[in-house]
C-alpha cells in the first residue's frame, strides 16, 4: 500500500464522516425531500397525500428529537444522581457506623469531648447559615474546621482528651455566642457601635488559638516519639546490642 492510497483512503473516511455529520444536522428537510421524490417515483407526481406524509413524518421526528430526547435524557440523569446520592448516603452511613465504633473504644474524656466538639461544629454550622457577610462567614467556617482537626488529633491520641476540658468548658461556649450574637446583629441591621468588628477581631483570636491548640498537640506527639526513640538507643546501648 503505497502513500497515494493511503492519502485517498484518509480523504473518503473523513468526506464520509462530513457527509455523516451534515446528515445528522440537515436530517428533517432530507427526511422531506425524500418523501417527495419517493411520490415522485410512486405516484409520478407530488399529491397531497405525499405532501401530509411528509409533514407526518417531520412532525414525528420533531416530537422526538425535541421533546422525547431531551425528556429521556432528564430522566437518565435524574436515575443516575438518584443512584449516586444512594451510594453516597451508603457510604456516610458505614463511616459514621466506623467512626462511632471507633469512638466508643476512646476514653469518657475523650469520648465527652468529641460529643461536644461535635455539638459545637453543629451549632457554629446553624448560625453561619444566617450570616450574609462573605467574610465572617469564612471565619466560622475556619472555626468549623479547626474543632475537626482537633477531634482527629484527639482520636489518634485519645490521652490528649482529658487535657481538653478548658476547649469545652469555655472556649467553644464563647465562640458559639459570639456568632450567634453576630448573626442576631447582622440581621438587625443597625447601627451596634462596632460591636460585630469587636466580634470578628474575637473569633481572630480563638481561631488563632486553636490552631496553637493543634500545633501543641502535634509536637506534643512528636515529642514523645522523639523520646520514645531515645530510650530506644540507651537501652540498646546499656543491653550490649549495639
Amino acid at each position: 500500500m503505497n502513500i497515494l492510497t493511503i492519502v485517498a483512503i484518509i480523504l473518503i473516511l473523513g468526506l464520509i464522516s462530513m457527509v455523516i455529520e451534515w446528515v445528522h444536522d440537515h436530517f428533517i428537510p432530507i427526511l422531506i425531500i425524500a418523501v417527495i421524490v419517493a411520490g415522485l417515483i410512486f405516484f409520478r407526481k407530488i399529491t397531497i397525500i405525499t405532501l401530509a406524509v411528509g409533514a407526518v413524518l417531520s412532525l414525528i421526528v420533531l416530537f422526538i428529537r425535541f421533546v422525547l430526547v431531551p425528556v429521556f435524557k432528564r430522566i437518565n440523569s435524574w436515575i443516575k444522581g438518584e443512584s449516586l446520592k444512594r451510594a453516597e448516603l451508603k457510604l456516610e452511613r458505614r463511616k459514621a457506623k466506623e467512626e462511632e465504633k471507633q469512638v466508643s473504644m476512646l476514653p469518657e474524656r475523650s469520648q465527652a469531648f468529641l460529643i461536644k466538639s461535635q455539638e459545637c461544629i453543629c451549632e457554629l454550622r446553624t448560625c453561619n447559615e444566617k450570616i450574609i457577610n462573605i467574610d465572617m462567614k469564612w471565619r466560622v467556617e475556619r472555626s468549623q474546621s479547626l474543632i475537626g482537626d482537633i477531634c482527629t488529633e484527639v482520636k489518634r491520641v485519645p490521652e490528649i482528651g482529658r487535657d481538653m476540658e478548658k476547649l469545652t468548658s469555655y472556649y467553644y461556649p464563647t465562640l458559639c455566642k459570639l456568632v450567634s450574637k453576630y448573626a442576631v446583629y447582622e440581621e438587625r441591621n443597625v447601627d451596634d457601635g462596632n460591636v460585630k468588628e469587636e466580634i470578628v477581631k474575637a473569633i481572630d483570636e480563638i481561631n488563632s488559638a486553636l490552631a496553637v491548640v493543634i500545633q501543641n498537640v502535634i509536637a506534643d506527639d512528636n515529642m514523645d516519639v522523639l523520646t520514645d526513640i531515645s530510650v530506644v538507643k540507651q537501652m540498646i546501648g546499656r543491653d550490649g546490642l549495639k
